[in-house]
């Protein structure tokens, strides 16, 4: 007696041609989709992978099917997915990796790879991941970072050449005093005259140590390991300061400081050298008979000291530039000072590397404040 064959006869249940439709809806979606998107049974096992697979993975999805996950990714890239089939059994969201996937042709390529897993009767039924390609990406990102890298670059090159040529004539006008002054000092001069010639010498090598100072500190403050952070005394710190200075200068410096301030942070050589800047210009920048004040206040965790002279003051349009490098708003007054126009940018690297800011507020005629605010020292 023949069996009935019940395929033949028996039509599909709605739940089961409810399901092959979702099957097919959900097949069209994915071979529209440039993305990769497979499926593994809990164990990783490639159980459906779209149509994205012959160009990510150079192989036919169906060459695919009962393949491992773990034959598809890069060895290195094991950990990876140990953990996250672990995770994905007790937490119910998607989790993102960047997965080095592995191709046909023996290339490998990355993508941000979203696993969510599929649930059926409470338990682990199956693992959805969907792959973005991140070549473009990271093209766009190399691309990017060759761009900023040439800016660097450029930026580099422009501030050397200033820097040569602003240097370069720095340098030319204090040897040429001294080339001079030695030629007379050959001559048959009195004493008096090569003394006097002696003390020109004296200032201008004083200068070119000046101005090989402030390089050397540029270079320097590009190093941090160079820096050595310490409690600084407040009051030691302007005291030592102004030790820096000779009797007529010391003479016209008021400190008006208060009698407890707490220790700050800070390299206690590079703050000496901000402050005896800050001190330095000011007194180039006022007539011999002005009185400049350094005073110092305490406002909760940090302390602000201030250079306040009433001297010339700054022009309202060159107030904006005073902390670019090389800049000189009075050219005759720079050349006669011998500022090379690094002094106050150096000022400024040294207390923002310290955490701290500058602040300046000038007038015409009327005079200037320079205010560096630094953080107190924490134990």
């Amino acid at each position: 007696m023949a069996s009935a064959d019940f395929t033949a006869t028996h039509p599909a249940t709605p739940a089961e041609t409810h399901t092959r439709d979702l099957q097919a809806r959900y097949e069209l979606v994915t071979d529209l989709v440039l993305d990769l998107v497979v499926q593994f049974s809990p164990d990783w096992v490639l159980t459906y992978c779209s149509p994205a697979a012959y160009g990510l993975l150079g192989a036919a999805p169906e060459v695919l099917l009962g393949y491992s996950l773990y034959a598809l990714i890069h060895p290195d890239d094991a950990g990876l997915l140990d953990e996250a089939h672990d995770s994905l059994r007790t937490i119910q969201a998607p989790l993102v990796l960047r997965l080095r996937w592995l191709r046909a042709d023996g290339g490998e390529f990355y993508a941000e790879t979203t696993l969510r897993a599929i649930y059926a009767d409470g338990s682990l039924a199956g693992i959805v991941a969907f792959a973005r390609d991140l070549r473009p990406h990271l093209a766009l990102e190399q691309f990017v970072e060759h761009e900023l890298e040439l800016a660097t670059e450029r930026e580099r090159i422009a501030f050397l050449t200033a820097f040569i040529r602003h240097v370069s004539h720095d340098f030319r006008t204090p040897l040429a005093i001294i080339n001079s002054s030695m030629f007379f000092l050959r001559r048959e001069l009195d004493e008096e005259q090569r003394a006097a010639r002696a003390t020109v010498v004296e200032a201008q090598v004083q200068r070119l140590n000046g101005f090989i100072e402030e390089i050397n500190t540029i270079v320097h403050l590009n190093v941090p390991a160079w820096y050595h952070l310490v409690e600084v005394n407040v009051q030691q710190l302007a005291s030592k300061t102004l030790l820096e200075l000779d009797e007529p200068q010391r003479s016209r410096l008021h400190l008006a400081m208060p009698g407890v301030l707490p220790p700050i942070s800070g390299d206690f050589t590079l703050l000496k050298f901000a402050l005896l800047h800050l001190l330095q210009n000011a007194l180039h920048h006022t007539d011999a008979d002005t009185q400049i004040t350094l005073s110092a206040v305490n406002h909760g965790a940090v302390v602000t000291l201030m250079v306040h002279d009433t001297g010339e003051g700054i022009a309202p349009e060159h107030l904006p530039h005073i902390f670019a490098y090389f800049f000189r708003g009075d050219q005759n007054r720079s050349t006669k000072t011998g500022m090379v126009g690094l002094g106050l940018p150096i000022v400024r690297k040294i207390i923002e590397t310290h955490g701290g800011s500058v602040e300046v507020e000038s007038t015409l005629e009327a005079g200037t404040t320079v205010a560096l605010t630094l953080p107190i020292w924490r134990h």
